[in-house]
């Protein structure tokens, strides 16, 4: 192979393996820093909003009861145009420490509209520490048209939804009483690789690449000048 050739092979290989290969998360939040816009609201529609408490020793938001059906709110991130998404997951980690086994719906999507229920009633875990993972697959079978996914939804509804997505929240009253809910690790992702991205097994990091692709340029220089030479890797 030519050594321009070779060279435009290699660049091409390492803009796959460090971009594209691994870009599923449309938002996320893992909250490192803070509450990064979440607030509290109503469940199963628009309206006002309250600020969430952030926990700096666990890295997560956490909520009492502030609305009559209390959720987490997701931010602007999270909004608009999300039909990319379809298909893809939506994953988060939640415990309610004062549950009393009330199954309801984990979350809801609002747009256009409509209020579509996530179907599932796991109860989360009442360890702040331990949370409970929940991960759907934004399909229309996965919704309801009610609280506990009761109902039929469309993949054509769900679509138009996530054409214009203006709510979307995360269930934070597992309790017929007082709750005490905590959040973490919320992905919307366009692939069920959904979650913090790694590279697969066998395959390197991207600083890796660049001190290979180095290398192999470092090795190019050396053929240039035994072949006394020109060539030059864009």
């Amino acid at each position: 192979m030519r050594l321009s050739a070779f060279c435009a092979s290699l660049a091409a290989a390492s803009v796959f393996l460090t971009g594209s290969a691994y870009a599923a998360n449309v938002a996320s939040s893992t909250f490192d820093v803070g509450a990064e816009g979440w607030q509290v609201g109503e469940f199963q529609s628009l309206g006002a909003t309250s600020g969430v408490t952030y926990n700096s020793v666990r890295q997560d938001i956490e909520t009492s009861d502030v609305f009559s059906y209390n959720a987490f709110v997701a931010p602007t991130a999270f909004l608009g145009d999300k039909s990319a998404v379809f298909g893809g997951t939506f994953r988060f980690e939640l415990s309610d420490s004062l549950n009393d086994g009330f199954a309801a719906s984990p979350f809801t999507l609002i747009g256009n509209g409509q209020a579509l229920y996530a179907k599932g009633s796991v109860v989360p875990s009442t360890d702040p520490l331990a949370k409970t993972t929940y991960s759907l697959t934004l399909i229309g079978s996965n919704f309801g048209t009610s609280d506990g996914g009761a109902g039929t939804v469309s993949d054509a509804t769900l679509q138009s939804v996530l054409a214009n997505l203006q709510r979307v929240a995360i269930n934070a009253d597992w309790r017929s009483g007082a709750d005490f809910v905590t959040l973490d690790n919320v992905y919307l992702c366009t692939t069920g690789a959904c979650g913090a991205v790694t590279p697969p097994p066998g395959v390197p990091e991207p600083a890796t690449w660049a001190m290979m692709l180095s290398g192999f340029g470092l090795l190019g220089a050396a053929a240039r000048r035994r072949a006394r030479s020109s060539v030059t890797c864009a």
